[in-house]
């Protein structure tokens, strides 16, 4: 699903045009349940970690390019996240006009850690 506004680039103080930042924002959650929470100030709901991503964004003074979602699925192995993949490759035929990759937390990318004793 596609966000964000036109690529204009806003005045900067002196008058000149800024460049627009781009961004991809990656949302996934680890079970259909999660994916039918509405709000979850923790994190682990997608409509929090859109929150804070597009919040991240902002800050980066981003537009949100793009937007991937992986709704409920634990992949233990990142092969198997096929939204994943697809961002990997858009990101790759796109590179040129990406600049930010934001995840809510870099364990929504990662393999499934182990525990250690």
């Amino acid at each position: 699903m596609a966000r964000g506004c036109a690529r204009e680039a806003p005045p900067s103080v002196d008058g000149s045009e800024v460049a627009v930042r781009r961004a991809v924002i990656y949302l996934r959650v680890s079970s259909p349940s999660q994916v039918k929470t509405d709000y979850n100030p923790e994190g682990i709901s997608l409509p929090a970690q859109r929150e804070a991503c597009q919040f991240k964004c902002a800050s980066l003074g981003a537009e949100v390019a793009h937007e991937f979602i992986e709704p409920g699925r634990s992949a233990t192995n990142i092969d198997k996240r096929i939204v994943f993949q697809e961002m990997m490759a858009w990101i790759k035929a796109n590179r040129d006009s990406i600049d930010y990759l934001i995840v809510y937390h870099f364990n929504r990318t990662s393999e499934t850690a182990s525990t250690q004793p």
